[in-house]
């Protein structure tokens, strides 16, 4: 959810999703794919010594799931894609259709300036909604904050209120003017929920409920309230080497620390108490690989707008890099397109926060759907653990590069 690396992420994905084909003769194959893939995942996991993965796939010609390692280390709990997990930064894909419904029924515009909601924004009455909801705001990454890191891994049951998020960002500057550039930043998604949660006069996880799980029959997927610090049963556990600075500022690990875990002398930290609070609308929902694709695929399609504005929602899409035409950033979702061409649009997002790693992919031309979870926040080696996981498994699926 949280690092940095967004972009580096957004462009290595671009490799994997250009030119995608998936013949007739390669969708017959597809019942011989899963057995060298899932030894290829387990292999991968095992070699970045991840305690537990979920690889969880529709096609149109079937659905499987590929388990690796336990939900809990020294457990024999394997994972399964109806396990609960942190979902990240995924969340920020709700968080936008729910603005996204708001202006469908009038009761905002997408290009209303954040000051006429929300006071002591800085540059407020420039930055519009369509700019937070693009991570093109300008604003401080409150989560960067050392004292909000420090704070967090001192007590990760802490709740967190809203304003005092926005208090973090707003005590630095502003890192750019509106619209200048894209910088992926979780201040934007808190302002969004706040705006959400005054407009439609109920709290976020109430509102999640009834405009976007509900309605999408997401019955295992919800943001937590209160001091509600746990996950429904039955969950994975969520692990991260070292403190929440390897997440949320990417800070490297040291060659003690690399070997002492390679070693076993020392074990992952274990994150999965903590109070969804400090990521709230950007990151707090909790959900299962199967809640999961449902949502890709609904939010990918369509189904949550009039037609109206699901056109501009397929048009919200801006180049994270200006030299790089082909990977996209729109209202909470990143755009893999192969230039103008939105038929051949593939969508996705990450979800990273200590203690899990995940991905959501869609191809709606293909009808293929990848979900990917992992209970491990960052490998020693400084990036996070689902994206070698990813690499394997889009390039057996969608390139068929396997083997009979």
């Amino acid at each position: 959810m949280l690092n940095h690396h967004i972009l580096i992420r957004a462009l290595s994905i671009t490799l994997l999703l250009f030119g995608l084909q998936l013949s007739s003769s390669a969708a017959e194959e597809q019942n011989r794919i899963p057995e060298k893939l899932k030894m290829d995942i387990i292999n991968a996991s095992k070699s970045q010594l991840i305690p537990g993965a979920v690889f969880y796939v529709i096609t149109p010609s079937q659905t499987f799931t590929i388990p690796y390692g336990t939900t809990q280390i020294g457990m024999h709990n394997i994972p399964n894609a109806d396990d609960y997990f942190r979902a990240g930064s995924n969340t920020k894909s709700m968080i936008s259709a729910v603005i996204v419904q708001l202006a469908q029924e009038n009761k905002l515009h997408l290009t209303d300036v954040i000051s006429q909601y929300i006071s002591g924004v800085p540059n407020g009455n420039k930055i519009t909604l369509e700019l937070l909801m693009k991570n093109r705001s300008g604003l401080y990454n409150y989560t960067a904050d050392p004292t909000f890191i420090k704070n967090y891994d001192k007590n990760p049951s802490r709740i967190w209120h809203p304003q005092e998020l926005l208090d973090i960002a707003f005590k630095h500057q502003i890192k750019f003017a509106p619209n200048e550039k894209f910088d992926y930043c979780n201040t934007n998604f808190i302002l969004l929920g706040m705006i959400a949660e005054k407009l439609d006069r109920k709290p976020l996880a109430k509102i999640f409920q009834d405009r976007l799980f509900g309605p999408l029959g997401m019955k295992h997927t919800y943001l937590p309230t209160g001091n509600d610090n746990s996950l429904k049963n039955p969950y994975s556990h969520g692990y991260l080497y070292g403190d929440a600075s390897h997440v949320f500022i990417a800070s490297p690990y040291s060659a003690k620390e690399r070997e002492e875990a390679e070693t076993g002398t020392i074990k992952p930290n274990d994150y999965t108490i903590q109070n969804a609070s400090w990521a709230w609308a950007a990151g707090g929902v909790i959900t299962t690989a199967k809640d999961l694709a449902i949502w890709v695929k609904g939010l990918s399609n369509g189904k949550l707008f009039n037609d109206e504005y699901y056109q501009k929602w397929r048009h919200s899409f801006t180049r994270v890099e200006p030299n790089n035409q082909f990977v996209e950033y729109g209202y909470g979702m990143f755009l893999r397109t192969r230039g103008e061409d939105l038929s051949q649009a593939i969508y996705f997002h990450s979800g990273h926060l200590p203690g899990y790693h995940s991905y959501m992919i869609y191809d709606p031309v293909k009808q293929i759907t990848i979900i990917l979870w992992v209970n491990l926040a960052m490998i020693l080696e400084g990036h996070e653990p689902g994206e070698e996981l990813r690499t394997i498994g889009v390039d057996a699926l969608m390139l068929n590069e396997e083997q009979p």
